[in-house]
């Protein structure tokens, strides 16, 4: 499995890492330098799974959590998941906008969440009601684009209304599949991430068995 480490965490841990190599010839030690690099490694593998626990996308997305099992939020409403084997998306790149194609080979889920979602404003209401800091939304959205479950964004994608869609679970328990949410007529832009990376994470639950229609749907 593959762990992103904070770079600020690899360089502070590095700097010890690099000291002791550089007197270690000079200066006898009751350690060895595999000792060193082990004590290192678990270092940065502590504080960085602390960061990642602690920082304002964890926060974030612990409270878009709540919101959905708090049914504040709606899967296909605010948010749809879809899965993929190729997808066309907008990235920065080189201080540039470009447009690239994701190749996954088998299908990979993908997240999609309203550029313009009302989620950024209830998780800051949320916040606030809980007297904890608000990250500006632009700020958060900075954070989203530039997190390792980022794939960029999608320009065409619709999503149903709230009205539309929050007695769906209900109908979908009733065994009323025919019932289908209808999605906007308009399309909207949409971040994309990995879902299941989003999942692993950040220890959220996105997904409900009523979303299931959706994943292979391609509006």
């Amino acid at each position: 499995m593959t762990i992103c480490i904070d770079e600020r965490i690899l360089h502070n841990w590095s700097v010890v890492l690099a000291s002791y190599m550089a007197v270690q010839h000079h200066i006898q030690f009751p350690f060895t330098y595999d000792e060193v690099f082990k004590t290192v490694l678990n270092g940065v593998e502590y504080q960085n799974e602390e960061c990642l626990h602690s920082n304002e996308l964890s926060i974030f997305w612990k409270t878009i959590d709540y919101l959905k099992q708090d049914n504040q939020i709606y899967g296909l409403c605010d948010y749809r998941i879809h899965e993929y084997t190729s997808l066309k998306v907008d990235i920065k790149m080189d201080g540039r906008r470009q447009t690239v194609t994701r190749e996954y080979g088998n299908a990979k889920k993908i997240l999609m969440i309203p550029t313009n979602s009302r989620m950024f404003a209830l998780y800051a209401l949320h916040l606030q009601k809980t007297r904890e800091k608000v990250i500006p939304e632009n700020t958060l959205k900075y954070y989203l684009e530039n997190s390792p479950e980022y794939i960029g964004k999608v320009n065409s994608v619709r999503f149903a209304s709230v009205e539309n869609v929050k007695d769906w679970p209900r109908q979908f328990s009733a065994k009323c599949f025919q019932c289908q949410p209808r999605l906007s007529e308009k399309p909207v832009q949409a971040f994309c991430l990995d879902f299941e990376a989003v999942e692993a994470a950040y220890g959220v639950s996105l997904y409900s068995d009523y979303m299931a229609f959706d994943l292979a749907h391609n509006s």
